[in-house]
């Protein structure tokens, strides 16, 4: 092969193989379609109401498993003290198991393990889905707001 305008031809043939080479070696793991719907609470009958009544149920019903679970608490410590903010993010799973929780705040270590626990304790949520319907797996962060024991709702 002749060399056109300083470029050798094969150069061009081993650039254009080495391509195709990087690219059949891609997954489809590797290449992830946009998210289309987010990953929900599994404590709302989500075939029987819209879209904006799914969010408030799946928020409601996640605020009140964590209400719930801080009363149970209380049996135990006392969490009249208890006055925090936390982020909780974590992975939901393509199976809705929620895994590599982490608590974002400067809380003392009870207040975060109680929050490790209760988040721990949940069961598999809803996951989330792509554009093509597949279940996906995504890190969500959930804030959460504890006043005197009591989790306040926004």
């Amino acid at each position: 092969m002749s060399s056109r305008n300083g470029i050798n031809q094969w150069s061009i043939f081993i650039l254009f193989l080495s391509i195709l080479l990087l690219l059949s070696c891609a997954t489809p793991t590797q290449i992830k379609a946009p998210i289309d719907s987010l990953p929900r609470f599994a404590n709302c009958d989500y075939e029987t109401i819209n879209k904006i009544d799914q969010d408030k149920c799946a928020r409601l019903s996640m605020y009140t498993f964590i209400e719930k679970k801080l009363e149970g608490f209380s049996k135990d410590y006392d969490m009249s003290r208890f006055t925090e903010e936390f982020t909780v993010s974590f992975h939901v799973e393509s199976n809705g198991e929620i895994e590599n929780i982490e608590i974002h705040n400067d809380a003392d270590k009870l207040a975060k393990n109680i929050m490790m626990k209760i988040f721990n304790s949940m069961d598999r949520w809803i996951p989330a889905k792509d554009i093509n319907g597949e279940n996906a797996r995504i890190r969500i962060a959930i804030p959460v707001k504890v006043i005197s024991g009591r989790l306040i709702k926004e």
